[in-house]
This record gives C-alpha cells, structure tokens and sequence, in this order.
C-alpha cells in the first residue's frame, strides 16, 4: 500500500493556552458514543456527579480550540463547526455527525472562556477500514477470532502497530474498527486542508503499518 495514513488527536492540551474538556453527559435525543456494556455504570456515574448534559469544560485556558481534548468520558475529541464545514467543503465522506452543546465550564466565575464565545462542537465519524493485524503484533486471538487483551499481552502497546492493507479502501479519512467510527485516522490530503484553513489544537501522527 502506497498511501501513508495518519492519526488524528488533539494537540498539547495541558501546555498550550486550549480549552479542554474535562468530560461529557450524554444527551437523550442523539447518539451517546457510550458502549452498551457500559451505560448502566456510565449513568449512575453521572447521575452521582450531577452532570448537566454536554461537554463540562475546564475553566483554566483562555482560548477555544477546533480540536477539543476530552479527558473523560468515551469521546477522545470534539472537533467545531469550521472543521464539519471545511471537510464538507472538500467533499471528504462522513459517516455521521453529532453535536454536542457546552454544558458548562468549571469555576465559571474565574475563567477567561466565554460561552456565547465558543464554536458549536461535533463528533465526526467515518468509515471503518484500519482494523488491526493481530497476528502481525504477536497477540494470541480466541476461538471467535478476537483478540486476548486480558490479561494484556507484553509488550503493551504493541510496536509498530500493524493493519490489514486489504480492509483500507483509499478513503481520506476513515476509522479504527470498532462499536463507533469517531478514532479517526486520514491522509495528506486532510493535513493539508488543515494547515490551509488553520485549525487549532491538531496533531497528526503516523498510523502504522499495513500488511
């Protein structure tokens, strides 16, 4: 395979001047990207912590990014309106797309962020092709073909981390199999349509390798 992929995160949230974060509620009316094994622990969590539904934001940073780290919850990112449009604009292929509001920031008194002053964030998804190669990385599978994570195997993560090259289709920007489609991994094309519209908070970092 000749295309080089890459992964897609969030910058460096805690050294930069980013918003980030510090978790999320899902709301009732739309997706809640929480597995179904773990949505009966996930609402008694909040309904412990009283979370309002939406992103609960952390009241240190002073700016609004267009990639927001999320460092709680089953969302890794959320990314603005501007990116959905800049993708739509470019004709990249999404699977779906789900807003999600700001629910609050914390110590709202204190914090330089303003809510009428941030962007509307989304959820993207994408097509399923990076499914990893489990034999290639030297993970024991069970009788059903799955991977025996537990205990994890040694060395864990495995290096280099290696995917089917049958199951990738020359999208620009899919996603890592799996329950949802929002682990998202792209090619050049992407980085260059970020650096030309200069999205925030961004990183791409290589894939792997395809066999």
């Amino acid at each position: 395979m000749n295309t080089e992929l890459y992964k897609i995160s969030a910058g460096d949230t805690y050294g930069s001047p980013y918003a980030y974060a510090v978790g999320y509620a899902p709301l009732h009316d739309r997706k809640s990207f929480v597995h179904p094994r773990m949505k009966e622990r996930n609402d008694e969590f909040i309904k412990l912590c009283g979370s309002k539904p939406g992103i609960e934001i952390d009241s240190t940073k002073r700016l609004w990014p267009d990639i927001l780290y999320c460092g709680g919850g089953h969302i890794s990112y959320f990314v603005s309106e501007k990116v959905v449009k800049d993708l739509r604009n470019a004709e990249i292929e999404l699977l779906d797309v789900t807003e999600f509001p700001i629910a609050g920031i914390e110590n709202n008194k204190k914090s330089r962020l303003k809510i009428p002053e941030a962007p509307r964030y989304f959820v993207i998804e994408a097509k399923p092709e990076i499914y990893p190669y489990w034999e290639r990385m030297r993970v024991d599978l069970n009788p059903e073909g799955k991977p025996i994570l537990s205990p994890l195997p040694s060395p864990w993560p495995p290096k280099p981390k290696v995917y089917h090259k049958n199951k990738y289709h020359g999208g620009d920007l899919v996603s890592h199999e799996g329950y949802y489609n929002h682990d998202l991994y792209c090619t050049q094309r992407i980085i260059d349509l970020a650096e030309a519209n200069d999205w925030k908070n961004i990183e791409f970092k290589p894939a792997g390798l395809f066999e």
